[in-house]
């Protein structure tokens, strides 16, 4: 019986690591990069990098709550 507890224990801990890692290589570093520089961002008229060029007047987006994105909620 203890040594079903340990190997649950230690299936758990495996799972868990491995999820850890699979999320860390799908950061959204890259795709939100990706997403700020596409062109179909916004119904293929513009990308967020056309008006705020390498984020510029993004510096406290993070402080908002609601956004309006281009005149829209």
């Amino acid at each position: 019986m203890k040594i079903m507890k340990v190997s649950l224990l230690l299936l758990i801990i495996l799972g868990l690591t491995f999820s850890v890692a699979f999320a860390k290589k799908h950061l959204p570093d890259e795709r939100g990069k990706t997403l700020f520089n596409d062109q179909k961002s916004f119904g293929g008229k513009k990308a967020c990098n056309d008006c705020h060029p390498n984020g510029k007047g993004l510096e406290k987006a993070a402080d908002k709550k609601e956004f309006k994105i281009m005149g829209e909620t």
